[in-house]
């Protein structure tokens, strides 16, 4: 039986990954040893996209903020949450 590795280690290791080749002086000896680790195992790929995805929409969500650092308090139940509910009616 192969090893097992716990998913708290295999999240870590997604998200060292994703910090060095986010980095600007990532290597292309990183960025190959970044594809052998993700041909390795379905595993490493998905744990690497669900940090990726994530990464990305934390970016997008910082580049949304208003300049002036205001933040307004009823942004989900204004935008987000109408349309939340919305999708839930349409599942019954």
């Amino acid at each position: 039986m192969g090893s097992v590795v716990s998913i708290e280690k295999l999240e870590a290791e997604a998200a060292a990954w994703l910090i060095r080749c986010e980095a600007p002086r990532c290597t292309a000896q990183e960025r190959a040893s970044l594809v052998a680790w993700l041909a390795a195992s379905p595993r490493n790929r998905a744990a690497y996209m669900r940090l990726r995805a994530a990464w990305s929409q934390a970016d997008q969500l910082r580049r949304l903020r208003p300049l002036d650092a205001s933040i307004n308090e009823n942004l989900l139940a204004d935008s987000i949450l109408p349309s939340l509910k919305s999708n839930g009616r349409r599942r019954q």
